[in-house]
This record gives structure tokens, sequence and C-alpha cells, in this order.
């Protein structure tokens, strides 16, 4: 009973819900916005449970998730787009 439960709360939450409102933001976002908003998964998906003490961060995984942050904030400040545009990329 306890599966069955778990299975309609994750296909009704965790898909359906998630679905319906990714596809209404994803009209009203930038495609840059909607990537690294897709790509937080990750970055979320470690901090929650480092907050809850639930895993123990280790070094290798606090640098992946400073470097998953630091190419999302240069990629929605677009620094290097200027560039690339000029070179003509």
């Amino acid at each position: 009973m306890i599966g069955i439960i778990a299975i309609l709360f994750t296909t009704i939450f965790a898909t359906i819900i998630a679905f319906l409102i990714q596809t209404a933001a994803q009209r009203v976002l930038s495609p840059t916005r909607t990537g690294i908003i897709c790509s937080m998964e990750a970055v979320f998906g470690a901090l929650i449970p480092w907050g809850l003490k639930m895993e123990t961060p280790t070094a290798l995984s606090a640098a992946g998730a400073v470097i998953m942050i630091t190419g999302m904030i240069v990629s929605e400040l677009q620094l290097f787009t200027p560039k690339l545009r000029s070179a003509g990329l």
C-alpha cells in the first residue's frame, strides 16, 4: 500500500504538476534562464541533503557545485557574448 501511495505521489507532483509548471514558465523565460533553472536541479540535489545533515559535503562535491554555479552566472551575465559576436561566432 505504501508503494502505491509513493508511486501516485511522485506521478502527480513530481511528474504531471512539475511538467505543467515547467511548460508554462518556458513560455515567458528566455532560453538561457530556462537552461540555468533546469541545471540548478543538480545543485539543489546536493544542497538539500547537506542542509538537512543527511550527507557530508566533500571537497570534490563542493568544488563541482562552485563550478556549476559560476558557469550559470557567467552564462546569465553573457560576459563573453559580445566578443564572440564580434569574432563572427
